[in-house]
């Protein structure tokens, strides 16, 4: 587990991506950038067990063994930070035409590792920084557990990735399940994708402001607060 304390944060925040040891299977994912968590190596295998998961939960909700260009869309659209549409069509396009330009891959089927590879380097997780992504992971984690029942992350990761956040001093890492629901219904209606009608979001936020949860507030977070690129940075951003 790497600790990391404010002063090393403000430092890593802005540091770019150089080379992380890997084998490239597809020469075109090079375009995309660099990979994440090069001061934090703890987190690269949990994060690729994130995208792994979110892979195999798409396909497998489409009833396909190998995902496709629309499974692979729709992936997108929740594991890159919250953006506006044109953003995330543009990253969107990026991806799958690097993806595309291997030839082990065809719109009707996206090979597992290769898409796992390119979202470790696309830019917009290289852009938004370690802690916006291990934030996204920890945050889609939790919903989408309380939402299916069935865990993205096996115990051992999600305890890592826990505890990663809670000692870089992340809001997101206390957040309930009732929080986890409003934040996602909002990054989802920001991509034009909403998951509940106006009377349920307007319940939920009424019911969260009653208990005084900090989600419902456009305010900084503590990471925010330090000039730190955080998961609700990008989602206030996009407001």
């Amino acid at each position: 587990m790497k600790i990391f304390h404010v002063s090393t944060l403000l430092f890593i925040s802005g540091h770019s991506s150089a080379f992380l040891p890997s084998m490239t299977k597809n020469p075109h994912l090079s375009r995309l950038g660099s990979t994440l968590f090069e001061e934090d190596l703890d987190m690269v295998p949990v994060a690729k067990s994130y995208i792994h998961a979110k892979y195999k939960q798409v396909a497998a909700s489409h009833g396909h063994a190998v995902a496709n260009k629309e499974d692979v869309k729709e992936v997108l659209h929740s594991v890159l930070p919250p953006v506006t549409p044109e953003e995330l069509e543009k990253e969107e396009a990026a991806i799958l035409n690097s993806l595309l330009a291997h030839k082990a891959n065809s719109p009707d089927a996206i090979d597992e590792d290769d898409f796992v590879e390119s979202i470790m380097r696309n830019s917009y997780w290289k852009d938004a920084g370690d802690i916006v992504v291990k934030e996204l992971m920890y945050f889609d984690s939790l919903h989408s557990y309380y939402k299916t029942g069935k865990p993205l992350l096996n115990n051992d990761d999600y305890d890592e990735l826990h505890e990663n956040l809670t000692w870089e001093g992340s809001s997101v890492a206390t957040m309930s399940a009732r929080e986890a629901e409003f934040v996602s219904a909002v990054a989802a209606a920001k991509r034009g994708e909403p998951q509940m009608d106006d009377a349920e979001y307007c319940q939920l936020k009424a019911e969260l402001k009653e208990q005084g949860s900090w989600v419902v507030n456009r305010g900084s977070d503590a990471l925010e607060k330090l000039g730190l690129n955080t998961f609700m940075g990008y989602l206030h951003r996009v407001l």
